[in-house]
């Protein structure tokens, strides 16, 4: 299976079970339900997100974090990158950015409550277009276009230097995405504030895949070369402890059952 419709079909799996949970009301053990307010969440979505009254900017905060070269999560990938559930939560990282990214795509360009309802669900994949550009651009022209090349990577240039660098490109691009749009609400433009925050939106979202493919494809270099042995933790909260998956073999999230959640606090 070619290793390009491999890592566009895992991510965007991934990314539609995450929503799916998401989108569950907090009773059924969703403990992000709060974003799904629409209302609520635009309060404050225009204010630095050091502020309390930014409760998505708050949660993004934390999402952030994981990519601090002092954070556990990084601290732990750094010093043993082959280990299966270090490697799996900076890809859990990247991927929940991501899925924040989509989140908020939907929130600047709903009209209200029920739009977003419906774009949420309709935004929340990436383009497969746009995976495939990034992919060339960490992996190169092969990867692309040479179905010949059955789910495997074997990349010198895809590194842990490498990924530090692309991580402090997620955090730059994120809060840079955060003051365009306290930007545009303090000295509002006469465009609205999609077309405003787009490019910075698009920006962390490029990071975010960049990250995604390069420590895929360095989990499959640790490992044989084997894509299919690349890591990552389930689609649902850190708190909810999500177990190690291996979501890189064709038809993955066709038979995807979640291990069991726990209790309820």
């Amino acid at each position: 299976m070619n290793t390009l419709y491999l890592l566009e079909t895992s991510i965007n799996g991934w990314l539609a079970a995450e929503e799916a949970l998401a989108s569950r009301p907090k009773t059924d053990n969703n403990r992000s339900a709060y974003l799904n307010d629409f209302n609520a969440v635009l309060k404050g979505l225009f204010s630095p997100p050091t502020e309390t009254s930014n409760i998505f900017g708050q949660k993004g905060m934390g999402h952030i974090q994981r990519f601090s070269p002092n954070n556990p999560f990084w601290a732990w990938f750094e010093a043993e990158p082959v280990k299966d559930a270090a490697a799996g939560k900076m890809a859990f990282a990247a991927l929940m950015k991501l899925s924040g990214c989509r989140r908020k795509l939907a929130y600047l360009n709903a009209s209200d409550a029920e739009n977003y309802q419906i774009l949420r669900s309709d935004l929340a994949t990436t383009p497969t277009k746009f995976i495939a550009g990034r992919a060339e651009k960490i992996l190169g022209q092969s990867y692309v276009s040479d179905s010949e090349i059955d789910g495997l990577i074997h990349r010198d240039n895809v590194s842990v230097p490498f990924l530090r660098e692309v991580a402090n490109d997620i955090m730059t691009s994120a809060l840079n995405a955060d003051q365009e749009m306290h930007n545009w609400a303090s000295n509002p433009s006469p465009k609205d504030v999609a077309t405003i925050t787009e490019d910075a939106v698009m920006a962390e979202q490029n990071h975010c895949v960049d990250f995604l493919i390069g420590i895929t494809a360095l989990g499959a270099s640790l490992r044989g070369g084997d894509i299919a042995r690349a890591p990552v933790l389930e689609p649902r909260s850190i708190t909810l402890d999500p177990a190690v998956i291996y979501p890189f073999v064709e038809g993955f999230w066709d038979h995807y059952v979640p291990t069991p959640l726990p209790a309820l606090d």
